[in-house]
């Protein structure tokens, strides 16, 4: 088994024509069984996590992102120009493809308590962003921190992270891990790279992403996480 950290959608086709993937979503908060993104496991914010963020959210005027069942809701007014909140230029095409627009979010979240993958901070420094993650820190032990691009603090549920969705994935499937290999570019692949039997890490990955990887791949421009793949491809049919 293979997990490639990709957006869930996007890589679906590609997969499914050469392996049986079940793509995780939301750092390791949900499962979904391909082809038809079946949810089959999901680890959702508690009430208490949600409420900690909201206070956080008002005191330091934050924007959110939050996504449910894998896909990402964000603030109107954001959308409308995300550079002005953080939001670097080359994400911005991505961000306004894959985001819905909400106008409250404060009641979106609680609308939808009990329904959260995950929840991210927009960040207008990294400086910033640590500030959260530890004022967080100190206020609840029921989150999963991480950080997949500079600008985001995503949140999860406590046991979170890709890695933890990994190892759930492989007893479902009833497989060891000495089976799996993944492939990722951020700090929020770290602890999936670790888990796996072999984790790749390509180019153009962060240094917490690339320490944690057991093979360093060609980067994305150049096709990395193809050539992990026709790699691990071979080496089972010898």
């Amino acid at each position: 088994m293979v997990k490639c950290a990709l957006f869930y959608k996007s890589p679906q086709n590609f997969l499914q024509k050469v392996l049986d993937i079940s793509p995780e979503c939301s750092n390791g908060a949900a499962v979904n069984q391909t082809p038809f993104g079946e949810r089959i496991f999901a680890r959702c914010l508690s009430a208490e996590s949600i409420q900690v963020i909201l206070e956080l959210a008002r005191e330091e005027e934050l924007v959110l992102e939050a996504f449910v069942e894998g896909i990402p809701y964000a603030w109107e007014s954001y959308l409308q120009n995300p550079e002005e909140y953080g939001c670097p230029s080359w994400s911005v095409p991505y961000v306004m493809r894959t985001r819905r627009p909400c106008k409250d979010m404060e009641e979106f979240l609680r609308i939808h308590a009990g329904e959260l993958d995950s929840v991210d901070l927009i960040c207008k420094s990294q400086e910033q962003r640590r500030r959260y993650q530890a004022i967080l820190k100190e206020r609840t032990e029921e989150l999963y921190m991480t950080t997949s691009v500079p600008h985001l603090l995503e949140l999860s549920a406590a046991g979170g992270g890709k890695g933890s969705g990994l190892a759930w994935l492989c007893g479902h499937l009833k497989i060891s891990r000495e089976q799996t290999a993944a492939c990722g570019n951020g700090d929020n692949d770290a602890d999936m790279l670790l888990y796996a039997r072999i984790g790749g890490a390509v180019q153009n990955a962060t240094e917490v992403c690339r320490q944690a990887a057991d093979v360093l791949l060609p980067s994305n421009e150049e096709d990395g996480a193809a050539v992990f793949l026709e790699r691990l491809i071979d080496e089972n049919e010898r």
